[in-house]
């Protein structure tokens, strides 16, 4: 649990870093495409910090369903 948390807490700091040097002021100057394409690549890394938020409540399903698992296994074996 601890792993995770400081693996999203770095993502997050990372993309702040990335994205608040410039990344907006540098827009307005460049071509209507390679706006676009910025726009896509914060799109894309967005979705990575919204993923775990969204599957919190799935992760306690699927850790019950493989803890039933292996002990049905112990069972039948």
């Amino acid at each position: 649990m601890l792993w995770s948390v400081c693996v999203y807490a770095g993502l997050i700091a990372t993309l702040w870093f990335a994205y608040s040097k410039g990344f907006f002021e540098a827009m307005g100057a460049q071509s209507f495409d390679s706006t676009i394409l910025q726009y896509q690549d914060l799109a894309y890394h967005l979705i990575d910090l919204v993923v775990p938020i969204n599957n919190w409540r799935e992760a306690r399903k699927v850790a019950v369903y493989m803890a039933s698992w292996s002990a049905f296994q112990v069972i039948n074996n």
